[in-house]
């Protein structure tokens, strides 16, 4: 069971918005660890296993290829670990690279938790009133491309079924082709019949009222005011530069004072709490599934 999904869509996305925001704004690699850690463990909970292990080699493949090739292109830093040709690999410069790559596959897997939770009819709610074109445009396009890609494959298992697939190369751009063309075709047919259904709704009439199933419930505030309290602090100790940190000429030493726990536990709780509500949901789920 998702519990995080029943929240209302504006404590989700003040919540992705935390994550996300915070995980762009600072280069503290320890920031950028728990960022990583907290959105792969909460992709975990959400997605099939198959489909978490095949995005964690993507991540881990994207972590690599950044990490190595940054010292290629940034020759910065002090601390020499050795020569390629004429290129100096310092330590300064793959302790950044590793950093900047968290950061991507921690951004990456956040919006794909995102896509997950946050669905077209809860980013409508939010938006429809005050950009009801914008809104719609974007809610239509994240939900087309998963439905494009599903046609997409669909189309070329059935060409497949039908023996049309062979080995060699020119018949494998002919299929693909094929397959672009009848999924182009499908679109097309598709916005038409959406285009319609949306007409015969009377979509864009002043006079039209929402049906909305959302409330706006106590847990859903008391859940608000902590997340927003954890990242007002959170806020106020970068502006403070507790959490400043910097690579060049030489790595800063990570700064392990009272208040620099205190603000990496704030944000280690701030982006565990749908996990903590998921493993805790999960949990109470099977222990009165037990008892039957």
């Amino acid at each position: 069971m998702r519990r995080m999904i029943k929240f209302h869509p504006s404590v989700i996305i003040t919540f992705f918005i935390c994550s996300i925001f915070y995980t762009m704004y600072t280069n503290n690699p320890l920031v950028m660890a728990l960022s990583f850690f907290c959105s792969l463990l909460f992709y975990l909970i959400l997605e099939e296993k198959k489909l978490f292990f095949r995005h964690l080699l993507f991540t881990l493949l994207i972590f690599a290829i950044l990490t190595l090739t940054n010292p290629l292109f940034v020759s910065r830093g002090e601390t020499i670990l050795f020569t390629i040709g004429k290129k100096n690999i310092t330590k300064e410069s793959l302790a950044y690279g590793a950093t900047m790559s968290m950061m991507l596959t921690a951004v990456i897997t956040w919006f794909k938790c995102y896509n997950k939770i946050m669905t077209s009819d809860k980013f409508i709610y939010l938006f429809g009133k005050i950009l009801p074109n914008v809104s719609t445009i974007i809610s239509m396009g994240i939900s087309f491309i998963p439905r494009f890609i599903e046609k997409g494959k669909a189309i070329n298992l059935a060409q497949k079924n039908l023996g049309l697939y062979k080995k060699k190369f020119l018949n494998r751009v002919k299929l693909n082709l094929r397959v672009f063309s009848s999924l182009i075709t499908w679109a097309l047919e598709n916005s038409l019949d959406t285009a319609d259904s949306m007409n015969a709704r009377g979509y864009g009439l002043k006079e039209k009222t929402n049906f909305s199933i959302f409330k706006y419930k106590i847990s859903d505030f008391l859940l608000t005011i902590i997340m927003v309290s954890l990242m007002i602090f959170i806020i106020i100790g970068s502006a403070l530069k507790y959490l400043d940190y910097q690579y060049y000429p030489n790595l800063t030493p990570l700064n392990f004072s009272l208040i620099n726990v205190l603000l990496y536990l704030a944000l280690g709780l701030l982006m565990m709490i749908p996990t903590i509500i998921e493993v805790k949901e999960n949990l109470k789920w099977n222990f009165f599934k037990s008892k039957i």
